[in-house]
């Protein structure tokens, strides 16, 4: 898999730290899964930071209130329940390793909506309180995505298919890393159908009036 388009350095940086949205750090670990030059970078981050942790100088800590912990551990292994077999998951070799795992069926068995203009979705979980949105979009060949602008955050993982756009052309494997200050027009390159994984934090903000009406419908 060749890949031309990688995470920007303050993403991998906040998903090293722990700090991205659940959402985007879906999106971010998929890409990794696939991406050797991102997972070195992360790696690195990661090193980074834990060099810096082992320069802090160390906290107390209360002898009753690690004897409470170790207790409540015990606790929880006196209630365990049965811990489900990894080959019980249904794992799409097609899809990356953290989306798959999400998903637990094969991309070919996605339950799609369809919408106006070729698109379909299919939204994804994320946990309570989790504001951005985290969604699987299918777009046919030949047909693109009117030029718009971001209100917040964004990153797209292509999956399969492939599009164009001002900033090239984004195939399998390859993140677009945009926010508010990026407009683009993406063109779905023929062949077969562009599928994506997506994190917003809020809608597209389209810049002609028929896709701002149909946006309501559209729900992207």
């Amino acid at each position: 898999m060749s890949i031309s388009h990688h995470l920007d350095d303050a993403t991998l940086m906040a998903l090293a730290s722990g700090t991205l949205d659940e959402a985007f750090a879906t999106v971010a670990l998929a890409h990794v899964d696939w991406c050797d030059q991102c997972r070195a970078a992360l790696q690195k981050a990661e090193a980074i930071g834990g060099a810096a942790l082992e320069q802090l100088a160390p906290e107390p800590v209360d002898n009753d209130a690690l004897a409470a912990t170790l207790a409540r551990l015990d606790d929880a292994d006196d209630d365990a329940g049965p811990v489900a077999a990894a080959e019980d998951t249904v794992v799409d070799l097609s899809a990356p390793g953290p989306l798959a795992q999400l998903l637990g069926r094969p991309l070919a068995e996605v339950k799609w909506k369809k919408l106006p203009g070729g698109i379909a979705t299919c939204e994804l979980p994320t946990s309570a309180g989790v504001k951005s949105r985290l969604q699987l979009l299918k777009i046919g060949p030949g047909r693109s995505i009117p030029e718009h602008g971001h209100r917040g955050n964004e990153l797209t993982l292509i999956l399969a298919g492939s599009y164009t756009d001002a900033f090239g052309r984004f195939g399998r494997g390859d993140i677009a890393d945009v926010d508010a200050t990026v407009a683009h027009r993406p063109v779905i390159n023929p062949g077969e159908d562009c599928i994506c994984l997506v994190a917003s934090e809020a809608p597209m903000k389209f810049h002609s009036l028929i896709p701002k009406l149909l946006q309501p419908l559209m729900r992207i």
